[in-house]
C-alpha cells in the first residue's frame, strides 16, 4: 500500500515534464540560440521526447485512475486524473494541430 502511494506521488510531481519538454524546453532553446539552425535538430528531439513522455503518462493515469477506481479510493482519484490532464495536453495539443493541418 505504501508503494502505490510512493508511485502516484511520483507520477503526480513528474506529470509536468511533458509541457516541459514539448513546448517550454525547445523554445527556451530556440530563443537563447536565436533560432539558429543547429538548434532545430535538439528542439525536435526533445519535443519528441516529450510527447513520447505525454503519451506514457496518459496510459499511466488511466490505468492509476482505474486501479483508484476499482480499490475505491476516491481521495486520490481526483489528483491523478488533474496530472493526467496536465500531462496529457502537449499530446493533445499536437494531435490537434496535426489533424487540422492535414485537412
Amino acid at each position: 500500500m505504501v508503494a502505490e502511494k510512493n508511485f502516484e506521488r511520483i507520477f503526480i510531481w513528474t506529470s509536468p515534464a511533458p509541457l516541459l519538454f514539448t513546448i517550454i524546453v525547445p523554445v527556451t532553446i530556440n530563443l537563447v540560440l536565436n533560432f539558429s539552425p543547429a538548434a532545430r535538430a535538439a528542439s525536435i528531439v526533445i519535443t519528441q521526447v516529450g510527447l513520447a513522455l505525454s503519451g506514457l503518462f496518459i496510459l499511466g493515469g488511466f490505468y492509476l485512475t482505474a486501479r483508484a477506481a476499482l480499490n475505491k479510493q476516491r481521495v486520490s482519484s481526483p489528483r491523478i486524473m488533474l496530472a493526467t490532464v496536465l500531462a496529457g495536453f502537449p499530446g493533445a495539443v499536437f494531435a490537434l494541430s496535426f489533424l487540422i493541418l492535414a485537412r
